[in-house]
C-alpha cells in the first residue's frame, strides 16, 4: 500500500514538471499561451527555465532590441508575435535554443531596416511576417532569404521603403502565401516570381505604385487567389490580358479581388480568364455598367460577385446576363429603387446583399425569378413599407431590414399569412417603426387581431 502511494506521489510530481513555467509578472498566462501584449514593455521579460508555453505575444509594446537569447527558456514555443513595437535590432542569437521549434514569427510595423540574419537558423519557419518596415530592396539579405527559403510558404512584407522589387526573393522555393503590403515600385521584372512560380496559391498586392497587373502573374501556374487591391495608379488600361497569359494559363485561379484599383468599367480579361468564381470589384467608380462590358464575363464560371461601395445608383441592368451568379453583394451604393426587371434571370441568386442603400421602393415584382433567394439583406435602407416582392420568395431563410423604420400595421397580414403557409422557415430579423416590437414578434403576436384577418393565403 505504501508503495502504490509512493508511486502515485512520484507521478504527480514528474507531471506538474512538465507543466508550464511561471507566467511574468508582467503578462497573464492561459494554457499554450502566454500574453505580454499591450503592456508598456520596453524589453522581452526574462522567462523561467522550462517555459512549455507554444505562443507568446509581445506585440504592441515599446521593445527596441530583441537581445541573444530572449527565447532560449522555451521548450515548446512555436509562434512569437512581435508586431507594432519599435524593433530596430534582432541580435543574431536571438533565436539561440529555438531553432528547431519555431515556426511563425510576426514582425509586421516595426523599425528594421533590413530582414533579421538572425531568422537564419530558424530550421522550422514557415510563417514571416514583416510589413510595414523601413526595408529597402537591397536589404533583403541573400544569405538569410536562402536559409529561410527550403521551409518558408508563408511570407508577408512590403512598405514605403521599398522602391524596387526584391530579387532574392527568388530563394523561397516552397512558397505558397505571398503577401506584397505597400511599395512605391511602378512596375515589376518578368521573373518576379521566380523559385516559386510552381508553388504560389495565393498572391496579394496592395497599395504600390503599380501601373498595371505584371506580366510576371502568368507564369503562376498553380495560383488559386488573387487579390490586388488599393493600386490607386492601375485604372482600366491597367488590367491587361497579357498580364494571365492566355487561356491556357492559370487554369486553377478561382478567386480575383480588385479592389480600389481606379476603374470605371468591368474587366475585360474575362475573356480568357473562364475559371474565376469569385470576383470582388469594391470601391471602384463603376457607375455605369454597359451591357458590352458585363458581356466579357458572359459564360464564365463567376457565381460570386461584389460590387460594394461601387458608386451605382441603380442594379445594372447586365447583371441579368450573369445567369450563374448565387450571391450579389450591392451594399454602400446610391440605389434608391428596385424596378421589376432588375433581377430577371437570376434564379440561381441565393444571396443578396443590399444594406447601406437609400432604397426606398421595391416594385412589386421585382424578385419574381429569384426562386433560389435565400438571404435578403435590406438593413439600412429607407424602406419602411414591406415590399410585396417578397410573395415571390418561397426559399427564403434569412430576411433582414431596416431597424425602428417598419410600419407595423394590419396591412402587413400578407407576410403573417405568407410565413405561415409558403415559407415556415422564413426569419425576419428587423423592428418596427409604429409599434416597439420586432417585426417578427408583431407578426405572432398582433396581426391575428386585426379586422377581417384570414390565415389563408393562395401560395
Amino acid at each position: 500500500m505504501m508503495w502504490a502511494l509512493l508511486s502515485l506521489l512520484l507521478f504527480i510530481g514528474h507531471v506538474a514538471c512538465q507543466g508550464p513555467g511561471p507566467c511574468p509578472t508582467a503578462c497573464s498566462c492561459s494554457g499554450e499561451i502566454i500574453d505580454c501584449g499591450n503592456r508598456g514593455l520596453t524589453a522581452v521579460p526574462s522567462f523561467s527555465k522550462d517555459m512549455n508555453h507554444a505562443e507568446l505575444q509581445l506585440e504592441n509594446n515599446n521593445i527596441q532590441t530583441i537581445s541573444n537569447n530572449a527565447f532560449s527558456q522555451f521548450q515548446n514555443l512555436t509562434k512569437i508575435f512581435l508586431e507594432n513595437n519599435n524593433i530596430s535590432l534582432i541580435e543574431s542569437n536571438a533565436f539561440r535554443g529555438v531553432e528547431k521549434l519555431v515556426r511563425e514569427v510576426f514582425l509586421g510595423s516595426n523599425q528594421l531596416t533590413e530582414i533579421p540574419s538572425a531568422l537564419g537558423v530558424l530550421e522550422n519557419l514557415v510563417w514571416l511576417d514583416v510589413t510595414d518596415n523601413p526595408i529597402d530592396h537591397d536589404h533583403f539579405d541573400e544569405k538569410t532569404m536562402y536559409e529561410i527559403g527550403d521551409y518558408l510558404n508563408r511570407f508577408e512584407f512590403g512598405s514605403s521603403s521599398l522602391t524596387e522589387w526584391p530579387t532574392t526573393v527568388r530563394h523561397l522555393q516552397d512558397l505558397r502565401f505571398l503577401n506584397v503590403s505597400g511599395g512605391m515600385f511602378y512596375t515589376l521584372p518578368p521573373d518576379a516570381f521566380h523559385g516559386f512560380e510552381g508553388t504560389l496559391q495565393t498572391l496579394a498586392i496592395q497599395n504600390t505604385e503599380l501601373i498595371a497587373l505584371p506580366l510576371a502573374l502568368a507564369r503562376l501556374r498553380f495560383l488559386e487567389k488573387l487579390h490586388f487591391d488599393h493600386n490607386h495608379q492601375i485604372g482600366d488600361s491597367g488590367v491587361l490580358i497579357p498580364s494571365f497569359g492566355g487561356q491556357d494559363r492559370l487554369s486553377r485561379l478561382r478567386y480575383v479581388s480588385l479592389i480600389d484599383d481606379n476603374l470605371t468599367m468591368f474587366p475585360s480579361l474575362f475573356k480568357i480568364l473562364h475559371f474565376v468564381e469569385t470576383l470582388v470589384l469594391d470601391s471602384n467608380s463603376l457607375a455605369f455598367v454597359s451591357d458590352s462590358s458585363i458581356n466579357v464575363a458572359i459564360g464564365t464560371s463567376i457565381v460570386d460577385l461584389s460590387l460594394r461601395n461601387c458608386s451605382l445608383s441603380r442594379v445594372p441592368g447586365a447583371l441579368s446576363k450573369l445567369t450563374n451568379l448565387t450571391k450579389l453583394n450591392l451594399a454602400d451604393n446610391q440605389i434608391h429603387s428596385f424596378e421589376n426587371s432588375d433581377f430577371d434571370n437570376m434564379r440561381k441568386l441565393e444571396n443578396l446583399t443590399i444594406t447601406r442603400n437609400p432604397l426606398g421602393y421595391i416594385a412589386n415584382e421585382t424578385f419574381k425569378d429569384l426562386v433560389s433567394l435565400q438571404y435578403l439583406d435590406l438593413k439600412e435602407s429607407n424602406i419602411n413599407e414591406l415590399p410585396e416582392a417578397i410573395r415571390f420568395l418561397k426559399s427564403l431563410q434569412t430576411l433582414k431590414l431596416p431597424l425602428d423604420r417598419i410600419e407595423c400595421t394590419c396591412k402587413i397580414a400578407w407576410l403573417k399569412q405568407f410565413k405561415d403557409h409558403c415559407n415556415t422557415a422564413l426569419s425576419i430579423d428587423g423592428s418596427c417603426e409604429t409599434i416597439n416590437y420586432p417585426v417578427e414578434i408583431y407578426l405572432d403576436m398582433f396581426v391575428t387581431k386585426c379586422p377581417n384577418y384570414e390565415n389563408v393565403i393562395n401560395c
